[in-house]
């Protein structure tokens, strides 16, 4: 391996021959391809094999993708023969520890023939050419838009998840109206292409709306999260960009969960408000500012007892108690759940509920989810149809 030739968390090429049409049959060294000017992704060849993270070969103990300084997505994988990157497999006893990242030497060089096989697609022409986009795909021809797609990252709804919004929602969203430039805006991050292999838990990211208007980025166990929405398909590159499609339409939101619950839920609502005057900043006094509250319906607090409530609401500490028990110290939308699993879940109370999906329901420590991912400024709320208690209370 060349000196001076790795300065950021590399996988390395070997002096071996380059397996392309290109350069057929030449033995080539690093810095040969570096001062190959005129070869088609030179530039590209060196950016495909440094990654802005440390990989360490035996870490790899089942199929992944990165994504890389040059642009491209290249799979890790492992067999009985050893790890292999992009289809070059590492040689193990070849690593060199730098203070800045490590290096691997692999067998051959990786070609991914990204710039080849994209740039006859911009980001515009990807979301106009998707069938199970046609909904965000008319939207966005009228809005004038297109020039903000040009180095930027969409988060596209499908078809399926404008069909979930209420239909006084999808009226207001009219030609030219204000509702559906700002909707448009807050899919949409200029100047960052994101690809899911190089995300972060809890990554807060602006979008073209402007910087105050932040999207969550949440890494479950099975899938990514852009707010209360998972990404359905994932890293559709673009010569400019990428795209991303989600289950569900992003709704920008400014309230607090005090205000973003419904009549029907007034009481939770009085409760978590009476903590919060206790206790400023309750529900944003962590660290990640982004959480999960179960609301319970009036209903479900009348079952429970009037007179019990009205003790509950004149001593704080007892209600502050009440309030924990449906707050959960991360962001988890319906759809982090997965069907085939029951999820133990820590409350900030530091009891914890099971969560699982049930007959095409929610069901949370024994109560219904009613209606699930209210977007909300501190993060997403299920409303539930009852209290949750402390195992004493039972």
């Amino acid at each position: 391996m060349e000196d001076d030739c790795v300065s950021l968390n590399p996988a390395a090429i070997s002096n071996t021959k380059v397996e392309t049409s290109d350069f057929q049959s030449k033995r080539c060294s690093l810095k040969n391809l570096l001062a190959i000017n005129q070869a088609p992704f030179g530039a590209e060849i060196v950016g495909t094999h440094i990654v802005d993270q440390p990989i360490c070969a035996s870490a790899v103990t089942e199929p992944h993708s990165v994504s890389t300084l040059g642009g491209a997505t290249v799979n890790l994988s492992c067999n009985s023969s050893g790890v292999f990157f992009g289809g070059s497999q590492v040689v193990n006893s070849e690593v060199l520890l730098g203070s800045n990242g490590m290096a691997h030497t692999l067998m051959d060089v990786v070609i991914t023939h990204r710039g080849e096989s994209l740039s006859s697609q911009s980001l515009l022409e990807l979301v106009l050419r998707r069938p199970d986009l046609t909904v965000f795909a008319s939207l966005l021809g009228a809005s004038r838009l297109e020039g903000a797609l040009d180095d930027a990252t969409v988060f596209a709804p499908s078809d399926a998840a404008f069909k979930q919004l209420p239909a006084a929602t999808l009226e207001a969203l009219t030609p030219g109206g204000s509702a559906r430039r700002l909707l448009l805006e807050h899919h949409l991050v200029p100047r960052r292409q994101l690809r899911t292999s190089g995300l972060a838990d809890n990554l807060r990211v602006p979008t073209l709306t402007g910087p105050q208007d932040l999207l969550r980025l949440k890494v479950y166990r099975n899938g990514v999260g852009v707010g209360t929405a998972i990404i359905q398909t994932a890293d559709l590159e673009a010569y400019n960009g990428v795209l991303h499609i989600l289950d569900k339409v992003l709704v920008p939101s400014v309230l607090p969960v005090t205000e973003s619950l419904t009549e029907e839920y007034s009481m939770f609502a009085e409760a978590l408000r009476r903590v919060e005057e206790a206790d400023p900043g309750f529900l944003g006094s962590g660290a990640n500012n982004s959480v999960t509250v179960f609301a319970p319906s009036n209903s479900a607090f009348r079952r429970w007892g009037i007179s019990r409530i009205d003790s509950l609401l004149e001593n704080i500490g007892a209600l502050r108690v009440l309030v924990k028990n449906h707050v959960v110290g991360n962001m988890l939308p319906a759809g982090s759940f997965s069907g085939q699993y029951s999820y133990q879940v820590w409350t900030e109370s530091a009891q914890h509920v099971t969560v699982s999906w049930h007959e095409q329901r929610l069901q949370v420590g024994g109560a219904s989810v009613l209606e699930a991912d209210i977007p909300a400024a501190e993060g997403v709320v299920h409303c539930i149809d009852t209290v949750l208690l402390e195992a004493p209370y039972h």
